[in-house]
């Protein structure tokens, strides 16, 4: 099914219904970026539908116009100096070592989800840092929701 088959599907929410993020608390739309589909991000990844969002970013799922691949680009919301941005600049350090750590070769490297590429976009109200994935199947949140106590314990983290 091509992208334009796919829109016919759907039907058109009127712009002034509130959708996703925008119900949750504290929604201020000038901290998310305004992405529209078909829309290319960094010259490379071709916007097809929203995987998902939250507090501190949006999740769409992307063709990468290079590879011909699908990817999952995460992008945060607008730099502020707060909690999310320093997430996202640590989990990019993260990425950087594991692609040159020891560890490549530790059996348990293929269950951790590293970045593929960043980059970062300037909005209309500041720059957001944004993450490309492998698309996954589940989220974190998900997972946890199947464990004990809604929470990874140290034997499900350790080597």
């Amino acid at each position: 099914m091509t992208t334009s088959e796919a829109k016919e599907n759907f039907q058109r929410v009127p712009d002034t219904t509130p959708i996703e993020e925008e119900l949750l608390p504290g929604y201020k739309a000038e901290n998310y970026y305004p992405v529209t589909t078909d829309q290319i991000l960094n010259s490379r990844y071709r916007i097809i539908c929203k995987l998902g969002c939250g507090v501190g970013s949006t999740v769409w799922l992307a063709e990468d116009v290079e590879t011909s691949q699908y990817r999952a680009v995460k992008i945060c919301t607008r730099s502020t100096g707060g909690a999310i941005p320093a997430q996202a600049t640590q989990e990019i350090a993260v990425a950087k070592y594991l692609k040159t750590a020891p560890v490549l070769e530790h059996p348990g490297r293929r269950g951790v989800r590293t970045t593929l590429d960043s980059f970062t976009l300037n909005g209309p109200h500041g720059a957001h840092t944004c993450l490309v994935y492998a698309p996954q199947g589940m989220t974190l949140t998900e997972l946890r929701e199947y464990l004990p106590n809604n929470r990874l314990g140290e034997a499900d983290v350790a080597d």
